[in-house]
């Protein structure tokens, strides 16, 4: 995956690495060269233990931008409640694109 996104960035570009589910891969640095671009890790949730100011503002942020219909995550896959094994089949078996819904009254 590593590879794919460093294709698809524009010159210049900061790619943010965060975590590696995919397995822990190799960076072709001549990709990274030809693009002019900057890799950054990412452990997420380090910041804000480090630093729980910002993360209150962060969370503060996240929130507004719900309430104002900012963020629509991805939901692939919508299953109902009692079928809660097949929705954790999708994510095991990757094969969800964005998020599995658990559907309460379904």
């Amino acid at each position: 995956m590593f590879e794919n996104s460093v294709r698809c960035i524009a010159w210049g570009a900061r790619l943010l690495v965060i975590g590696f589910t995919g397995g822990i891969g190799l960076a072709r640095t001549n990709l990274i060269l030809m693009k002019g671009a900057s890799v950054l890790g990412v452990r997420a949730g380090e910041a804000v233990r480090k630093n729980p100011e910002l993360g209150e503002r962060r969370m503060a942020a996240l929130l507004a931008w719900a309430e104002e219909g900012k963020m629509r995550p991805n939901v692939s896959h919508r299953v109902p409640f009692k079928d809660y094994a097949q929705a954790m089949r999708l994510l095991i078996d990757r094969k969800a694109i964005g998020r599995v819904a658990l559907v309460m009254n379904a």
